[in-house]
């Protein structure tokens, strides 16, 4: 089993090879981006910007393409330009390969811009395309703002706070921070979701959790051992282990995890425990 780093980035799309600027940075109308599937410029539903807008993201092959070129690598500030008349609608907005889903509100009926965040964009040409999740919206364009606010600075150090960590914890400490700021690990929940990953994609995550959730329960269902052996398998492979306890409750009047503090249950060692 090979473990492979993956970077994924949520960042968004953008449109067109036409851009308006102005003081708000530059627009993209979507009517002028390169549309696939079923899409059509449309101009009933009234407060867009530009000569149309694109509608309406039916068909799963439905897509929306920007591509525009930057003379610099900066940071922007990325806006949405939408209507989500038929309800609120979830959509797959990717930016220079990377995915993401946005959420599009219903707001009044009518068209509005919502902002999808900081995203990094590079010298030369940049793709933002918008496909179909749940569909069913409108979409007006996308536009970019330079972001000035600087990066949060960091200063890290080489050492660990524990005066005499293991040799392991400092190797895998300074295998993370070596990556720090280039990289991101991706990770599941459960080593099935991890399986289904290699299945569809031909490779697994860097990390693996597990969960002791079951740990104080006796079900005959349940093996303890698995989860060690999980562990212990993904990291002889190289592999990045997180381990994690939703205590179930101790009580064993019921079987949850969360706990909330106005209902408090007193053991005979005045020790408090939450339900």
């Amino acid at each position: 089993m090979i473990i492979a780093d993956r970077f994924f980035m949520a960042c968004l799309l953008l449109a067109a090879a036409i851009g308006t600027t102005s003081g708000q940075g530059t627009k993209y109308e979507a009517e002028l981006a390169q549309r696939e599937g079923t899409l059509q410029v449309e101009t009933s539903q009234t407060g867009y910007s530009g000569t149309g807008y694109v509608a309406r993201f039916e068909s799963d092959a439905d897509k929306l393409t920007f591509r525009f070129s930057l003379g610099t690598r900066n940071s922007y500030d990325l806006y949405l330009g939408y209507a989500a008349p038929y309800g609120d609608k979830i959509n797959i907005v990717e930016v220079n390969g990377n995915l993401a889903e946005v959420q599009f509100r219903n707001i009044a009926n009518r068209f509005t811009e919502v902002l999808f965040g900081k995203v990094r964009l590079k010298e030369g040409q940049n793709t933002v395309v918008i496909s179909k999740s749940w569909g069913w919206f409108l979409f007006d364009y996308i536009r970019i703002v330079v972001n000035t606010i600087p990066d949060t600075p960091f200063n890290l150090s080489d050492n660990l706070v524990s005066p005499a960590p293991a040799d392991v914890a400092l190797r895998e400490y300074r295998y993370l921070l070596g990556r720090f700021g280039k990289k991101i690990h991706s990770g599941v929940q459960e080593l099935k979701e991890a399986e289904w990953l290699n299945t569809n994609t031909g490779k697994y995550p860097a990390l693996l959790g597990l969960d002791l959730i079951n740990h104080t329960r006796n079900w005959n269902w349940f093996d303890k051992n698995n989860l060690v052996s999980e562990a212990a398998t993904w990291y002889a492979n190289r592999g990045l282990v997180a381990i994690c306890w939703h205590w179930r409750d101790p009580l064993r009047t019921t079987d949850e995890f969360y706990t909330r503090q106005d209902h408090l249950r007193r053991l005979p060692d005045c020790r408090y425990l939450f339900q």
